[in-house]
């Protein structure tokens, strides 16, 4: 990435009413002193771009950094926000051993890491699930159920935030409209929702109220009403998404020139729920989010892969900030990966498992499906950046790719089945 005039390179601020000092609070001359703003859309999925259903923020992605393959690193919120949060895949470290894996003495936080640069540090999170530890390095937290505020609301405290500290922000929103995707809705795709569920044999949602939905057991389920339940929650998740789509455009109009924004997902399309095991998409491949980088100091672009890791990594490499030491697995985006990408699914009590990895441009898949059934996929990013196109009839996969792939399916099938209880 060129970095010609790139504060990270020069220790020159921005020009901003906060950055009169030439050190700024942190007292580290290469420190640029810039508000943070981290977006978490739970459960968003590559998929809404490619549809058209955020055609606002996929517009305004144009002018910033976009990955279009944000490869999620746990099929559940908790694990992948600390792989967000800390550059650490703590997905396996915390199947095998549950909130005990998550020892808040070994990590430091991005919160933490821009805490002790002199951010002031805001965390609104409308899942309960960020909570406790996730929580570490905040100053100041709000939580609230799902739908007991809304996200213009949501976007409204964050904009109170950055107006009212003279000290930077970091504001880390993580909201649940695409994970509760039946109201509110759009009006210009209620009524194909409503049809939609109205095929699905469970109640989805009330009409009216802000926000309900049912978790569906597909395991009691014919082929035919699991396929028309997964279709209604397609459909309901595309149209929240255009919902969230114009909201989440004015709040990004309304940032400051130089903050530096990550719009990305936690889990992307992969998610399911370990007490009814229902997959929430038709699509059963690896989760696939994204992530759009507005950074008035980068170069517009679009990169085609990177992992959640990635995100700590890329926002303290802008801000000038050291990170902690021998932490991160990942890296900022635009450097070579220290290794090879992975990212994994499971279902404890299907035993349903699936592991991917990406080695260069190829993505190999291994799944064990109900009742012990073993496939594989082979996909070739470049040419096919959607993973439609399953080449494992056709083309051998190299050595090096069947070979992470075998190790990393063991160890996810075992801490699968020993982790039923997560």
């Amino acid at each position: 990435m060129d970095s010609e005039g790139d504060p990270r390179e020069t220790g020159r601020e921005p020009d901003t009413q906060d950055s009169a000092g030439g050190t700024g609070h942190s007292g580290d001359p290469a420190v640029v002193e810039r508000d943070v703003v981290v977006v978490v859309l739970d459960t968003a999925r590559y998929g809404l771009f490619a549809e058209g259903s955020m055609p606002l923020l996929s517009e305004r992605a144009l002018l910033g950094e976009t990955v279009v393959n944000m490869t999620n690193t746990a099929g559940w919120t908790r694990p992948a926000t600390v792989s967000l949060m800390s550059g650490l895949r703590w997905e396996e470290r915390y199947l095998a051993g549950g909130d005990e894996a998550l020892d808040e003495s070994t990590v430091t936080t991005l919160a933490e890491s821009l805490q002790s640069h002199g951010w002031h540090t805001y965390l609104n999170s409308a899942n309960p699930a960020l909570g406790d530890w996730l929580s570490q390095g905040f100053e100041e937290q709000v939580f609230s159920d799902k739908g007991e505020e809304s996200a213009p609301q949501r976007f409204d405290a964050v904009l109170e935030q950055l107006s009212t500290h003279e000290e930077p922000v970091l504001a880390w929103l993580q909201l649940m409209e695409l994970h509760v995707p039946f109201g509110p809705m759009a009006d210009s795709c209620a009524a194909e929702v409503q049809a939609a569920a109205a095929l699905c044999p469970e109640e989805l949602f009330d009409i009216g109220a802000e926000v309900t939905y049912a978790f569906i057991d597909f395991t009691v389920m014919s082929d035919e009403e699991r396929a028309a339940c997964g279709a209604a929650i397609h459909v309901g998740q595309s149209c929240a998404a255009t919902q969230l789509d114009a909201e989440l455009d004015a709040f990004l109009s309304a940032l400051p020139a130089d903050a530096l924004v990550a719009v990305t997902t936690d889990h992307g399309e992969g998610w399911l729920d370990p007490k009814t095991d229902h997959n929430w998409t038709l699509n059963q491949k690896i989760s696939r989010g994204f992530l759009a980088l507005f950074d008035a100091q980068g170069v517009p672009g679009e990169y085609a892969l990177a992992s959640q890791v990635d995100l700590a990594p890329t926002l303290l490499d802008r801000l000038g900030v050291s990170p902690p030491e021998g932490q991160f697995e990942g890296v900022p985006l635009g450097e070579p990966a220290t290794g090879l990408v992975k990212a994994w699914r499971c279902a404890p009590q299907s035993l349903t498992v699936e592991t991917a990895i990406w080695e260069g441009d190829s993505l190999g898949i291994k799944i064990r499906r109900p009742g012990g059934k073993v496939s594989y996929e082979l996909y070739d990013t470049l040419l096919d950046p959607n993973s439609d196109t399953d080449l494992a009839a056709s083309v051998t996969m190299s050595t090096t790719l069947a070979a992470a792939l075998e190790e990393q399916f063991a160890s996810t099938e075992a801490l699968c089945v020993e982790g039923s209880d997560w």
